[in-house]
């Protein structure tokens, strides 16, 4: 059994090299690419190492990943057991920008993702999913009249009622958007 040295500098550069090689490389694929860097947890201190001493101002960036794996995490516990093509189709999708947003304002507001954070979002978004019941109820009652109109009246107020809907409910998801998608594939992996 061979016995390593820790100060054989030549032989630490000789071991981690290729994996700083590889850390580096996908950093440059990313930056090129315009996307995340998605690599396994194991290597992570490589990356964190790399952007700490890029810039040390943006050293808060590096817990980005840690809050995001919280937050999803403590919402979406049964994510680790998504199909990847659904993992993928929901980083692609454009509201995960909102998410983006999210945590950045977690992390420059120094807050914590726990389950009293988690707690506030989900009430939050029950606020926000009857708010939105309401107001589809209110459309339906004003859209009414229109079923009246002769031969095509109920297609004219199933249109109307649908696109005030789809209105209403962009407008009132737009902090949460990422929350709703997350859960809309959750929901279609589960059959609900």
């Amino acid at each position: 059994m061979h016995i390593v040295n820790p100060y054989d500098a030549e032989l630490f550069e000789e071991l981690l090299s290729p994996y700083l090689e590889y850390t580096n490389a996908n950093i440059m694929l990313s930056e090129q690419l315009g996307a995340g860097v998605f690599d396994w947890s194991d290597i992570m201190p490589f990356y964190r190492s790399k952007f700490d001493r890029i810039d040390e101002d943006h050293a808060k960036d590096s817990t980005k990943p840690d809050i995001l794996k919280q937050l999803f995490t403590i919402t979406f516990p049964e994510i680790d057991e998504w199909p990847i093509d659904t993992v993928l189709k929901m980083l692609t999708d454009k509201r995960i920008t909102n998410l983006r947003e999210t945590i950045a304002s977690v992390v420059e507001k120094g807050e914590e993702i726990d389950s009293d954070y988690v707690v506030r979002m989900l009430r939050d978004v029950i606020s926000i999913e009857q708010s939105i019941a309401s107001t589809s109820k209110i459309i339906s009652y004003v859209t009414t009249p229109l079923g009246f109109i002769p031969f095509f009246g109920a297609a004219v107020q199933k249109g109307a009622e649908e696109i005030g809907s789809a209105i209403t409910r962009k407008k009132k998801t737009k902090h949460h958007s990422w929350f709703f998608m997350a859960s809309g594939h959750s929901k279609s992996l589960s059959g609900d």
